[in-house]
């Protein structure tokens, strides 16, 4: 692990933090699952998160996990939320050079499933189980999509 020293003398190491080791080999140039960015937020963006006091960072978080199909960490209903920005996707032609609207969906759908097994209020040997099969079934998944128009593995 790499130190940083503080410039007073005589003082103590500091440890810099370090980048996660990576789970997939296809983890590099920009798709790292641990990502610091900065970057220009647009102005009417800042203007409507000051006028109704939610941070941009939350915002953002927030339709991160809502496109991810994400559901287990919240008790309110998303489920219309995440199909607009399915829908908002879609529109945007992503993907489209590789699946058609309906596979996109389906993925969608799929990954959506996935986080709807997760276990409220279970014993903890539960939801480790569930995280673990969770993991392999992900990994499963992208297999699964990324195979389907015949790329080179990842």
């Amino acid at each position: 692990m790499k130190q940083r020293f503080r410039s007073k003398k005589g003082a103590r190491p500091v440890a810099k933090k370090e980048a996660p080791s990576p789970t997939y080999r296809w983890e590099k140039e920009g798709y790292e699952r641990e990502q610091e960015m900065t970057f220009f937020l647009p102005w009417q963006f800042l203007f409507m998160c000051r006028l109704v006091e939610v941070k941009p960072y939350e915002v953002l978080h927030r339709l991160q996990e809502d496109l991810g199909q994400e559901n287990w960490l919240r008790k309110e209903d998303r489920s219309e939320a995440q199909q607009l920005l399915v829908e908002y996707f879609i529109r945007q032609g992503w993907g489209q050079t590789y699946y058609t609207e309906t596979e996109l969906r389906q993925m969608f759908t799929e990954l959506r499933s996935i986080s709807l097994l997760w276990p409220k209020d279970a014993p903890m040997e539960l939801i480790d189980l569930q995280a673990r099969w969770r993991d392999a079934y992900h990994r499963y998944w992208l297999k699964k999509w990324y195979r389907k128009v015949r790329r080179k593995q990842p």
